[in-house]
């Protein structure tokens, strides 16, 4: 089944979030740019599996992205994905990991 899944972060900063990323899915995420997202991170393309990495901040208003998540300061979008139950194990016992925020069937 296709999933996408939200991951809340509580540490301050992208940077610290990607590294961690990258070294617990031993790939090597894109800085992006967009009047959207803001400053943030990308793995994969649309088509297929895709990691967003971004700040829980709208960067229109200044206020969270995810309004039901405010105390998340940095946000992990998982897109297409047919490994959701995987990617949430692996993440729950990687040490400072992201938690599981929301899942939805695609």
């Amino acid at each position: 089944m296709v999933m996408n899944d939200l991951y809340g972060y509580l540490l301050p900063t992208l940077e610290e979030a990607k590294s961690i990323l990258e070294k617990t899915l031993n790939v090597e995420f894109e800085a992006r740019d967009s009047f959207y997202h803001g400053e943030y991170y990308r793995y994969g393309k649309s088509d297929t599996e895709h990691f967003l990495l971004k700040k829980n901040m709208d960067p229109l208003d200044g206020e969270p992205a995810e309004m039901e998540f405010p105390d998340y300061s940095i946000l992990l979008y998982v897109n297409c994905t047919m490994r959701s139950k995987e990617l949430n194990e692996l993440f729950s016992s990687t040490p400072r990991s992201f938690s599981l925020l929301m899942q939805k069937k695609s």
